[in-house]
Formats: C-alpha cells, structure tokens, sequence
C-alpha cells in the first residue's frame, strides 16, 4: 500500500480528519501536519514527509489555496514529479480558477464525507499512476514559510519609531488575528508587548488596554454551530417568504390607489417629497453638476485651517477628502467601538492631515487613510 501526504489548513481540520480515516481504511499511511507547531525543524519533517510519499492529496478549500504553506508544499511535491490527487472538501472553490498543474487533473468530490464520497475516493486510489522515483539531483527545497503573526511581531518589535499611520495599521491587523480563535492568544502577547513601546500615541494606547481588558471568545462546539446554521437558513427563508408576501400585498393596494383620483393633499405631499429629495441629493453630492466642480465633505466657506484651504484649492484633494470621508461613516457603522474610532480619527486629522504642508503629500496621506479605513 502507499505512503499518503495530506496537504490542508487547520481550518478544515474536522473534514481532514474524515478524509483520514477513510483513505487508512484503504490500507494506505497517511501523514499530515496535526502537531507540529511551526519553526525550521516542522518545515524540515513535512518537506522530508512529501520526498517519501507515493501520493500528494491537495485538500481544495478556499483556506488552503490562500495558504502559504500549503502553496509551497504543493509546488515542491510538483516538481520532485509526485502524483498529486486534489481533494474537494467545501463550497467556495471555482475549479475554472484553479493552479494550471491543479486544473489538468480529475479531483474527488468529498464535500459530503459519506459513502458514495469514500468509494470515490477508492476509485481514485486504485486508477492514479505512481508517483517517478526521485532523482539524485533533488530541486531546491522551498523556504519555511514566515507565519501571518510572525511578520506582525517583527513590526511590534522593530527598534525604528513607529508613526501614527504604522501603528492604527499594526492595531488593525491585531485586531483581525484577535478574532480567530487558533490565534487570539498569540495576538494578545503581541497587544501587550505594542503596549510596551515608548512610542506609543495615547489613543493607540487606551484601545488597547480596552481590548485586552475584554473577555476572550468562547470556542464554539461543532454540533451547536451546525445547528445555529441550520436555524439561520430556516429563519432566512421565513423572512424573505413574509417579504414577498408583504410586497405582494402593498403592490395591490398600489395598484387600485393609483386608479382613484389624485388629492390636492397628495399633490402636495409628492411635491415636498421632491424637494426633500433634492435637498437631500445636494447634502450627499460632493460636485456641482452645473459646473463639475468637486467639493470636500465640508463647507468651504467656513475652512478655517491652513490644511482645509489646501484642500478646498485643489479638486483632487477635496475628492480624494471627500471619498475618505465617506469610508470613515461607513467604518463608524460598521466597529463597535465608535468612541475609539473618532478619537482616532481626531488624532489623525491633527498629527497627519493638518500637518502637510503641500498638496501631493496630502494627497498620500488622505489615500493612506482611506485605505485603512476601508479594512474595517
């Protein structure tokens, strides 16, 4: 029987495992990464785990395509001329898209890890080619792959000063990782060792002493987040039935509204919804459509800074301010901690906007903030 490589993310580790079992149940060994942490010694035992391998299965999974290491596991196993199996196990994955080498071969549907699935893996097994044996001349191995959390810590502890810019940067980065359950712990040693720094802006301060001072995320049971998906897809059909059924009803009573004859009170109220909604427009455009000029989100007439009569002078710059702007409400609604984020923004207006002393370095620094704020 044959020697089996596994290459996957932790992600889909529940699947893996089912995939597992059931290639062992075939006779074959099967080896993947379920304890090794990381480090050169980890990377050394799976590339020396693939160079003894008769068969490569590539678990495809959106995590796993996206995965560094996985990437480079499956690039070394291409060139030493291994026989490589794909192995479909979710949604989300477009096989147009796929690697070229990944796209030329016939992969197993293991979506549903049931029955039919295994006897598709059987066929499988029985029907692929044996890998070449290996040459004396072996490719170069590729470089242990540097982890997400591994380049933060390198920005957390550089020796350079950190700007403001850098910092909301590396806190919103941390911030990302401190959501993921397989990382929150590591994420929190990093959020104290950025508090250490003496560099440190006060407002990057305090949003950290809140989120460590936040309760850690419960781990969720498989069981019970299969059956709150289920509940949610029950819920969501219910709702959108009751929409339909709603717009079903008032499109009747439009229908004979509009028959009967129109009221001088409904005359009236249309009119002053028009202009309401001219109004309106008129607050949410940022040009004058008679002449094309473009505005900031503020009122020019009333710049009483040196940065905001820049802006107000340049039709780049008050795009450019105004796109900003409207990225910032949109992550105001978005994060929960709104107070943290106007301070912050507050910090920027004043340490980096107000501070440019000519239009193309405002420009950068408007665009570099947008961006930011867009991560929410």
């Amino acid at each position: 029987m044959a020697n089996i490589f596994i290459s996957y993310n932790h992600h889909v580790k529940e699947i893996t495992t089912n995939l597992d079992n059931d290639i062992k149940a075939l006779g074959h060994t099967v080896w993947y990464d379920q304890e090794l942490s990381g480090g050169q010694a980890w990377w050394d035992k799976i590339l020396a785990s693939i160079r003894n391998c008769d068969v490569f299965v590539f678990v495809l999974d959106p995590m796993t395509l996206n995965s560094t290491a996985c990437k480079s596991e499956y690039g070394y196993a291409a060139v030493l001329g291994k026989t490589i199996l794909p192995v479909l196990v979710s949604e989300g994955v477009s096989i147009k898209l796929l690697p070229h080498e990944l796209s030329l071969i016939q992969y197993v549907d293991y979506k549903k890890p049931d029955r039919e699935a295994a006897l598709r893996l059987a066929k499988a097994f029985s029907t692929i080619p044996p890998s070449k044996p290996l040459s004396d001349s072996l490719p170069l191995p590729p470089e242990a792959p540097i982890s997400y959390l591994g380049s933060l810590a390198e920005q957390v502890e550089t020796n350079a000063v950190l700007s403001y810019e850098r910092q909301s940067a590396l806190l919103l980065e941390l911030k990302k990782s401190l959501r993921d359950q397989e990382t929150t712990d590591d994420t929190r040693k990093l959020l104290e060792e950025l508090r250490k720094r003496h560099d440190l802006f006060e407002t990057i301060a305090e949003e950290i002493d809140e989120l460590l001072r936040s309760p850690r995320p419960v781990p969720s049971v498989g069981g019970q987040k299969k059956l709150t998906v289920l509940w949610q897809l029950i819920y969501r059909k219910r709702v959108l039935a009751f929409i339909l059924f709603l717009l079903v009803v008032f499109g009747i009573i439009g229908y004979f509204t509009d028959k009967g004859p129109e009221t001088d009170i409904q005359k009236n109220k249309d009119a002053s919804n028009k202009e309401d909604t001219i109004t309106e427009g008129k607050k949410q455009a940022y040009y004058d459509t008679t002449t094309m000029q473009v505005f900031p989100s503020f009122d020019c007439r009333k710049a009483s800074t040196a940065a905001e009569r820049l802006i107000c002078s340049n039709s780049e710059l008050s795009q450019a301010e105004a796109q900003m702007a409207q990225t910032y409400k949109i992550a105001l609604r978005k994060t929960i901690d709104k107070s943290a984020l106007k301070r912050e923004q507050i910090m920027w207006l004043r340490n980096s906007r107000d501070v440019c002393e000519d239009a193309s370095t405002m420009l950068k620094v408007i665009q570099e903030r947008t961006d930011q704020l867009s991560r929410y």
